[in-house]
């Protein structure tokens, strides 16, 4: 098959495949004649019919002064996976963290978002109404594409009373709108939560991630809540962040660039890609600004994996509970937790790669030699019969 061949026959495919795949704008205040604010940008909303629906939704919202439009690679993407798939444009200007970031309120994170999120009286230093919060964009979009076009589906993502189904929901953010996901995630049973560049909710009065990152009480579990940084991109305090959302259960930061599909099941993905200086921020999920080969987004199975990975067969991490080894800061030996024996041990440092990886480990052994690691970061993962637990340490 010649060059020419192949080029004529590419371009088929790909009218054929953009051909396939629905892609809509609708304007907030169509759906609603109460939404007022906002409105410069639609929802846009993307569905592939000939690919078997999952039955999920995702709903992604852009960042801070971001629009919908931005991120159509991705919302094309998700709807080519099966899954009905929302860009939702909503109050997202100004920045959450110039309310919170110096404010001794350590609960103005939480608040606002909320607010931003439910449209309820949560914070004196933001003013949104019911009707222009997230939660009621997103129920009347469903409605309003219930009504347009009932044989597509739209209708399993709303009760009977028009509230959304959160369980049979992923929300997907951006800085910002990542925020907001990981929130809703606390507050809500959803299906999963990604969080490409954030959560950013960071505080200066503490020097420490915002309280409500780490706080109990919520509603999906660690393990549903997938994320995506630049290591460019405040990647220290995002690590931080990340830890306080106990990410770091489920494994250690991996680069996306060393590792492929499925990225040791990890939650934290890392890239260090060579994006021009000041796009690190927007390049994990923005159009015009994520890395492309041929005009196909480098991070598109990276996506695939924080949409899908066992989205539908559930998760084959059972987590122990949460262990501690002392000393950590560690110099040379590290004493293990006085529980079973583990079957296998095994170290990553701080990209991931495997440093130290033991199958057959001693039953009386209870201690562990790491004096020959350099100094860093690192993670400390034991496997046992009915589970595994990791705890991250520090090298000196």
């Amino acid at each position: 098959m010649t060059k020419i061949t192949l080029l004529i026959f590419g371009l088929i495919f790909t009218w054929i495949a953009n051909a396939q795949l629905i892609k809509r704008q609708v304007r907030p205040n169509d759906t609603d004649s109460t939404i007022q604010t906002f409105t410069a940008d639609s929802h846009y909303v993307y569905l592939n019919k000939t690919v078997p629906s999952k039955g999920i939704l995702v709903v992604h919202l852009p960042g801070t002064f971001g629009e919908p439009k931005r991120s159509s690679l991705f919302g094309e993407t998700a709807a080519d996976l099966g899954l009905h798939s929302i860009g939702l444009m909503y109050p997202n200007i100004p920045t959450v963290g110039s309310f919170c970031t110096n404010n001794p309120n350590l609960s103005c994170f939480e608040l606002v978002r909320r607010e931003i999120i439910e449209g309820k009286d949560y914070s004196s230093d933001i003013n949104i109404s019911p009707s222009e919060c997230i939660i009621n964009r997103l129920s009347k979009l469903l409605m309003y594409l219930h009504l347009k076009f009932p044989d597509e589906g739209w209708s399993q993502f709303l009760d009977e009373e028009n509230n959304p189904v959160y369980e049979r929901i992923i929300f997907s953010g951006h800085s910002q709108g990542g925020g907001h996901a990981a929130l809703i995630a606390k507050h809500y049973a959803i299906k999963r939560a990604l969080c490409f560049s954030s959560p950013k909710d960071w505080s200066n009065i503490t020097n420490s991630p915002a309280p409500w990152a780490y706080a109990d009480g919520w509603k999906t579990a660690p393990e549903f809540i997938y994320c995506f940084n630049h290591v460019l991109d405040e990647h220290e305090k995002q690590l931080q962040i990340w830890d306080s959302l106990s990410l770091n259960l489920f494994g250690p930061p991996v680069s996306v660039e060393q590792y492929t599909f499925p990225y040791q099941k990890t939650r934290q993905l890392t890239s260090s890609f060579n994006v021009p200086v000041g796009d690190e921020h927007a390049s994990t999920i923005q159009d015009n600004k994520t890395p492309k080969q041929n005009g196909m987004p480098l991070f598109k199975p990276v996506w695939s994996y924080m949409l899908t990975y066992e989205l539908l067969a559930g998760t084959n991490h059972i987590i122990k509970t949460p262990i501690y080894i002392s000393p950590n800061p560690a110099y040379n030996i590290i004493s293990l937790p006085n529980t079973s024996t583990p079957k296998a041990i095994a170290i990553y440092n701080h990209n991931g790669n495997t440093v130290l990886d033991n199958n057959s480990w001693s039953n009386n052994q209870k201690s562990l030699d790491v004096s020959n690691l350099t100094p860093g970061i690192y993670y400390l993962q034991l496997t046992f019969e009915d589970g595994v637990s990791m705890v991250k340490f520090i090298k000196q």
